[in-house]
């Protein structure tokens, strides 16, 4: 028994050395912490009855212990109670009850009132007290209430001065961020719908090429004059979309481009080109018909824009 005593006097007196040794660190701890210093009890011990314990939630010992803002401010139960609105709960007394006056919540279960129907009643009470100060205001004929009433007048119908607000904005300041429309600024300009296209470069199918029939006299197309076996290119990006020999316009070539635009080329003696090929502008698709000396060759070149045609004359660069 006595042997029993003993371990259990030098385990209690083990502990009691630890707890002052934690007690005598100078650095600052954190209230959580001391909430967790808490020790279970040891084989019957209770902490609280160890010399030099002190319990948890007690104040810090040392001076140099400070307490944790962000718990101090959990541990309030209502740190917006003086703001806002708020203010009416000081109107009634500290044992005093909202629903006595008929506005709280205490008989719905709560006490002061909302801080909605709060806000509601203040700026009711305060809109009452300004509407019966301008009534009286324009019911007086005395001086002061006379330039009261020129004072509101004022307010009610003149513009306000943006351009001085700007200019002092931009003296103080040096002017206002990218994102902060400056006052006095103009209305910002509305979005305008166009037709887009996509522009590429365009060139005439012969480089010395003479228009000898118009778009009017064949409402298709024109024909174009060259010398013989003269080269004949394409006369805007696209993709050759038919090869093929017609009964009326011989050898022709019919390339897609871009804007849902088509363009023609008949009447060829030789096709340099097969189908879905890929051709930039001025690039070689074929050439003209050999022609007898002193006679010239003839291009039919037609354009069509949205399954219509058009005058090429308008739309690429022919003399």
């Amino acid at each position: 028994m006595d042997t029993r005593n003993g371990v259990r006097q030098r385990r209690q007196e083990r502990i009691r050395q630890i707890l002052e040794q934690q007690q005598t660190l100078t650095l600052p701890k954190a209230a959580a912490e001391q909430d967790r210093s808490y020790q279970a009890p040891v084989h019957g011990v209770q902490p609280s009855s160890i010399p030099g314990h002190k319990p948890a939630g007690m104040p810090p010992v040392s001076g140099s212990m400070e307490r944790d803002p962000e718990r101090d401010w959990k541990e309030r139960a209502n740190p917006w109670e003086n703001a806002g609105w708020n203010m009416t709960a000081k109107l009634h007394p500290a044992g005093g009850k909202a629903s006595d006056r008929g506005g709280g919540r205490e008989g719905r279960g709560g006490k002061g009132g909302s801080p909605f129907i709060r806000g509601i009643y203040i700026q009711t009470v305060i809109s009452a007290i300004l509407f019966v100060i301008v009534f009286a205001m324009y019911k007086l004929e005395h001086p002061i209430a006379k330039k009261g009433q020129q004072i509101v007048t004022a307010a009610l119908t003149d513009t306000m001065d943006f351009q001085a607000a700007a200019e002092w904005y931009e003296a103080t300041f040096a002017g206002a961020p990218s994102f902060i429309p400056i006052f006095g600024s103009h209305a910002p300009k509305q979005a305008e719908v166009v037709e887009g296209g996509i522009e590429l470069p365009t060139m005439a199918p012969l480089k010395n090429g003479t228009v000898v029939r118009t778009f009017a006299e064949t409402l298709s197309g024109v024909d174009l004059a060259g010398e013989s076996n003269d080269e004949v290119v394409a006369s805007e990006t696209g993709r050759v979309l038919l090869v093929t020999e017609d009964e009326k316009t011989g050898k022709t070539i019919v390339i897609q481009h871009a804007n849902q635009r088509e363009t023609v080329y008949g009447m060829l003696g030789e096709t340099q080109v097969v189908l879905s090929d890929w051709v930039e502008a001025g690039h070689p698709i074929g050439k003209l018909k050999a022609a007898s000396e002193g006679e010239t060759s003839l291009l039919f070149f037609a354009v069509k824009e949205k399954g219509r045609f058009v005058n090429p004359a308008d739309v690429f660069p022919l003399d």
